[in-house]
């Protein structure tokens, strides 16, 4: 084991930043669900592209996830162990069963539409890896619950950060080069950006009319967003991270102003993730903590 894995296993910090982070996920997947029952009668296919392997429920498709009320029943599972979360009871369970719900719930969409869509899919990783947090350290929250310090205790492993920022990193790494290796340096031709803009742009939007008049723009605004997808595991770094994420959340405002795609939860997970907003709000804590209390010393992380 490496001294830097060593670090991730054993350092904690206040969990202020977690349990920010945990809210705002699961708020955002209890969201996503209501997408599913609002899109239950326009965005069901039931039985297409038979042979095409998208989810592990493939196998099944076409018997009992081709009922509506199996994805209805899914999404209000969610919605109990998400709002059970939230108020933070019957942990361990909640996180867990929060996640499978919203997983579950997402396959079977996926499994009975016409086309993939991708805003859930990073919301489910964050929601198991925060499951795992809870549940690994479930003795040292009722600890910190204990000594009434549920929020600013020190039970928020670097670890969880670190594996959240992995997984944001692989996401738009693996999307990047998908995209080279599926059509080369020819990606960013400005041209398949006209046509996406001319098919789903939003027609009111000034920059739509921009980017249709101009294929230079067009060619630009495309190889810039592949450029910071292809280049993201290099978010790891401290180093480049602020600007890898500045990159990110730049794209996915285009893509929200110009198309309306909801990708609203990726860009705010890039944003916590990959923006100095832990240590902001550490310090903003830490010192409030200390002003309202001279005398107590300010509690470090541990390593």
């Amino acid at each position: 084991m490496t001294k830097t894995s060593q670090v991730w296993l054993i350092q904690r910090h206040p969990a202020t930043f977690g349990r920010v982070f945990e809210i705002f996920v699961v708020v955002w997947a209890a969201l996503l669900c209501l997408y599913l029952p609002l899109t239950l009668e326009t965005e069901r296919v039931v039985g297409t592209e038979p042979n095409i392997f998208a989810t592990i429920l493939s196998p099944f498709r076409g018997t009992l996830l081709a009922h509506p009320m199996l994805e209805l029943g899914l999404v209000i599972g969610m919605w109990t162990f998400g709002a059970l979360w939230l108020c933070q009871r019957w942990l361990p369970f909640s996180p867990w069963l929060s996640a499978a719900f919203f997983t579950f719930a997402w396959a079977v969409r996926l499994e009975n539409m016409g086309k993939t869509i991708h805003v859930s899919h990073l919301s489910a990783l964050m929601l198991w890896i925060l499951a795992w947090w809870r549940q690994t350290t479930l003795s040292e929250f009722r600890l910190a619950k204990a000594q009434g310090t549920p929020w600013s205790g020190l039970y928020y492993p670097e670890w969880v950060f670190q594996s959240c920022l992995l997984g944001v990193c692989f996401f738009y790494g693996w999307a990047g080069w998908s995209k080279l290796a599926e059509s080369g340096l020819d990606w960013p031709n400005g041209i398949s950006m006209q046509i996406w803009t001319r098919l789903w742009g939003n027609p009111h939007f000034f920059a739509t009319q921009w980017i249709l008049d101009s294929r230079p723009l067009a060619m630009v605004l495309q190889a810039m967003s592949i450029v910071f997808e292809v280049f993201a595991p290099l978010a790891i770094l401290p180093r480049f991270r602020f600007w890898i994420g500045l990159g990110l959340v730049g794209m996915h405002l285009g893509i929200i102003t110009v198309f309306g795609w909801g990708f609203h939860g990726n860009m705010i997970f890039i944003a916590l993730l990959m923006f100095p907003i832990r240590s902001w709000l550490e310090e903003g804590r830490l010192n409030l903590t200390f002003f309202l209390n001279p005398w107590t010393s300010k509690p470090r992380a541990l390593s």
